[in-house]
């Protein structure tokens, strides 16, 4: 643990003997050290009846913007094509009956890198990693979904013959599909945990005593707009603040004014109710948020703010 709090600030004069002592102090994690812009304690600003400096602190949680790592796709990769290429390169490597000395061997052995990654860049796609992806996700599973609901739209279609083969067809592979993601699940959390650390113990035990979830804090993502053409990105709480205020509760447009008061209206299409909570309830409830006779109430439920 380390002090944030310098060395020397006192934090508590005795109201007897006006002594300067330092009961309180504020400790973080080494890593969580970096974050503080300053920490300090400010007698100026203790209450009247207590003898504790108020302490401070002001740290800078600003999330750093994620890079975005390339990475090749190798399950979608054409094996075929790529061995194919790759033959073909290396018939250009001439074979060597032995080799000289140790300058020689790295020579081969970067050209060899340099034929493969010459094919990786060919036939090996990059894959578009979301922030929303599964670590277990994979393109078998993708094939089980699509053909799971394209089997859901059929028997969906077939809801009037019962005995239509669709729905069975489509029971299996929603079946098979839950089956086939419930693997996925395990064999990735099994692989996990044989490649953990002791530190990582810790952090394991939270993810299964705590809430379901990513285990990330919820925040606020990167909000992004174009304005006259320009792509703007707001990654401060700040920013993104000012941007929701700007979006949500717009100005008034220039030249906007309220109408006179002896502007004439016309006739109201409905008379007001007052409103109740009661009979907006009752009426959400039962579905029926639009009825009403249009000719003599406004429903409710239109006017519920």
């Amino acid at each position: 643990m380390e002090m944030p709090l310098p060395h020397g600030v006192p934090t508590l004069c005795a109201k007897g003997t006006g002594n300067l002592t330092r009961p309180d102090n504020v400790f973080c994690s080494k890593d969580f050290l970096d974050y503080f812009v300053s920490c300090n304690a400010y007698p100026e600003r203790t209450p009247g009846k207590t003898d504790h400096f108020p302490i401070v602190m002001e740290a800078d949680l600003v999330p750093p913007k994620r890079v975005v790592e390339e990475r090749r796709d190798w399950r979608r990769t054409d094996w075929k094509e790529f061995g194919k290429m790759l033959a073909e390169e290396l018939e250009g490597i001439p074979e060597a009956e032995g080799y000289g000395g140790a300058e020689e061997v790295v020579a081969a052995v970067e050209a060899l890198d340099a034929v493969v990654w010459r094919c990786v860049g060919k036939h090996v796609p990059l894959s578009k990693i979301s922030p929303h992806s599964k670590r277990w996700w994979n393109g078998e599973l993708k094939a089980q979904k699509d053909a799971k609901q394209k089997l859901a739209q059929l028997s969906f279609s077939h809801r009037d013959i019962p005995d239509s083969p669709a729905h069975e067809q489509f029971r299996r592979a929603r079946n098979d599909y839950s089956a086939a993601l419930k693997r996925a699940r395990d064999s990735c959390w099994m692989e996990y945990m044989e490649e953990i650390e002791e530190a990582d113990v810790f952090t394991i035990g939270k993810m299964v005593k705590g809430e379901p979830g990513d285990g990330g804090k919820t925040r606020v993502p990167d909000l992004k707009r174009k304005t006259r053409g320009r792509e703007e990105v707001a990654s401060t709480n700040e920013e993104k603040s000012r941007w929701m205020v700007e979006e949500f509760y717009p100005r008034r447009s220039l030249g906007a004014t309220d109408p006179p008061p002896d502007t004439i209206y016309p006739e109201p299409l409905w008379k007001h109710a007052p409103n109740y909570a009661r009979p907006v309830a009752s009426s959400h409830s039962k579905d029926e948020a639009i009825q009403g006779d249009a000719q003599q109430f406004l429903p409710q439920l239109c006017v519920q703010v």
